[in-house]
């Protein structure tokens, strides 16, 4: 039966960034801390965001006044032209201008939807059931979204979180044993500290592409069902069974 020693790893590492630029005025976790989904972890500081919230609310407020306005203006200009006393064309200049008004309404309406937007982006929450596994940035620094390009720079990131339901045992594979293995196959798990503990694993990836220098192929073994005795970094040994499914 192949056997071979690997590490612990969680499947995905999820690093939690800012929508947009900000300065950092509270961080409620710390490394280690288990997170819900939903629950707030980050608040950067938003005196702008409410100063626009509050502004843009009241250009809101005058553009309802301007279209009550518009509307008393052109109930009279239409009474006139239906009476013959104003031309077609006053008739639809007050017409107009009411649908002008309407038309800055929705307009501050968008606006105003923006910048909630943007402060509701101020609270940052967690987006999995988790555990902190860094932090990143600490109150006081400015941080900015994440790039494109994949890399990261200072203080994009604010946590880095991840499942820990969701682990996963990193191992390589020489390449003579390659043959013995496949996508799905089961294996028995067992961490080098908790030798008591066997946990069932699958084979849930394989490495397209070998290590030339070590004459290895990298895979990784899904862990079911994992428990508090797993984390990170562990050292486990990986028995895979004689038969694949």
């Amino acid at each position: 039966m192949l056997t071979v020693s690997g590490y612990i790893i969680n499947r995905e590492r999820i690093e939690i960034s800012p929508r947009f630029q900000g300065m950092v005025q509270w961080i409620g976790v710390k490394k280690g801390d288990a997170v819900k989904k939903g629950e707030i972890v980050v608040r950067l500081e938003d005196a702008e965001q409410r100063a626009n919230v509050a502004q843009a609310e009241g250009r809101l407020a005058n553009a309802r006044v301007a279209l009550e306005r518009a509307e008393i203006a052109y109930r009279r200009a239409h009474d006139l032209f239906t009476r013959n006393v104003t031309s077609q064309e006053a008739d639809d200049e007050a017409r107009l201008a009411v649908e002008s008004a309407r038309a800055s309404i929705r307009e501050i309406e968008g606006q105003l939807a923006l910048v909630r937007t943007y402060l509701e982006w101020t609270v940052i929450q967690s987006p999995v059931d988790g555990v902190v596994l860094e932090k990143l940035v600490e109150p006081g620094e400015l941080v900015t979204p994440q790039s494109f390009g994949g890399t990261r720079g200072p203080s994009t990131a604010l946590l880095a979180v991840a499942d820990m339901n969701d682990l996963q045992v990193e191992l390589d594979i020489n390449e003579t044993d390659l043959a013995k293995i496949a996508l799905g196959h089961r294996c028995r798990v067992i961490p080098e500290a908790y030798p008591d503990k066997v946990y069932v694993g699958r084979v849930a990836e394989i490495s397209p592409e070998a290590n030339r220098q070590k004459g290895t192929l990298q895979i990784k073994v899904g862990i079911e069902n994992p428990d508090r005795f797993l984390t990170p970094e562990l050292t486990a040994k990986v028995e895979f069974l004689p038969t694949a499914p």
